[in-house]
């Protein structure tokens, strides 16, 4: 983007620095709404510039490597259901694209998602029922640790944060651990949704 553009329309993807390492689970952040650019002109050593605003609509995006970057947008409260804080979220992501962008308009004029791979939420899940940031096998998985990652699931699917992957994970973890959970709402967020999608 130069200084005489007008970015009607951005898109960003940023991850994690350094190496990536395949062994960790992987979700991607999307966040998308209204946003203002201001950008100065006539700025010189001689002549306060100029802001100019411009309104924008942004696309960003965060690849989130392991439970430690999970928590960093999913956190538990007293009662262990997961909270998320949507603004603090945004504003993070428009920060570290550009410190020019800020958010623009009402938080519900921003959508946010979170989409992963079925395997990958069930273990960042599991992550989060246990304070553990190490993958757990499925051999020790037990039947508690099963059902609070499988609320946490819920509470998520719920919120519209995520659907198909996290579905998916859900379906997994009740048949793995032979839980009496109605799986009927999950298996209608899969009619729902484009499972290619996640």
């Amino acid at each position: 983007m130069t200084d005489d553009d007008s970015p009607a329309d951005a898109t960003d993807s940023s991850t994690a620095i350094g190496e990536t390492n395949s062994s960790h689970p992987a979700l991607t952040l999307r966040a998308a709404g209204p946003a203002t650019y201001k950008r100065r002109i006539d700025d010189s050593e001689y002549v306060d510039g100029v802001a100019i605003h411009h309104d924008v609509s942004v696309t960003l995006s965060r690849e989130l490597r392991g439970p430690d970057e999970f928590r960093e947008i999913v956190d538990l409260d007293q009662q262990g259901e997961p909270v998320v804080d949507r603004e603090r979220i945004v504003d993070q992501l428009l920060a570290s694209r550009n410190p020019d962008y800020s958010r623009a308009g009402p938080l519900e004029e921003w959508s946010m998602t979170v989409e992963g791979a079925a395997v990958d939420w069930k273990q960042l899940a599991l992550a989060l029922a246990t304070d553990d940031g190490a993958n757990i096998p499925v051999d020790d998985v037990g039947t508690e640790m099963a059902i609070d990652a499988v609320w946490i699931l819920y509470e998520l699917i719920d919120a519209g944060m995520t659907k198909a992957g996290a579905s998916l994970a859900v379906l997994e973890l009740v048949n793995e651990q032979d839980l009496r959970i109605d799986c009927e709402p999950f298996i209608d967020q899969l009619s729902a949704a484009e499972i290619s999608d996640e």
